[in-house]
């Protein structure tokens, strides 16, 4: 988990469906619970729990400045831009990513249960029913 940034509890973050991201997934999926999120959950996130690493600090997305001097030799200059980034999985998404620190959400009120989403638990692919869950957590 460790290598997909999943370090505490409650975070989150966006990843590239990758072959060595998928084997990644598919080995700590009773652990987390993943899907693919729409533009609205990306803003939501961006803009209300996103946070870029300034010189190994978390500093919050305040201004298009600070998104301009750390992206902006990639042509990405202001938060619709890195909204637009990993919406789309440019071709500058890694480095977005690599900017963009894990987002912190609520704790659901409910027990933890490790079952699989399909199944009735909380657990693995929700696919498109992941931006309902991270909507209601942020």
């Amino acid at each position: 988990m460790k290598e997909l940034k999943l370090t505490k509890k409650n975070t989150g973050v966006f990843l590239k469906s990758t072959d060595d991201v998928v084997q990644k997934i598919l080995m700590c999926e009773d652990h987390i619970t993943y899907g693919y999120p729409n533009r609205k959950c990306i803003e939501q996130l961006i803009f209300k729990r996103g946070f870029l690493d300034v010189d190994g600090k978390r500093s919050a997305l305040v201004n298009n400045l600070l998104i301009e001097k750390k992206l902006g030799s990639l042509g990405i200059v202001c938060v619709e831009d890195l909204i637009h980034e990993i919406e789309c999985l440019g071709e500058n998404f890694e480095r977005v990513n690599e900017l963009l620190w894990p987002f912190v959400v609520k704790q659901k009120d409910d027990v933890y249960s490790s079952k699989p989403f399909n199944k009735g638990g909380d657990t693995g692919c929700r696919e498109e029913k992941i931006n309902q869950l991270v909507l209601s957590l942020i």
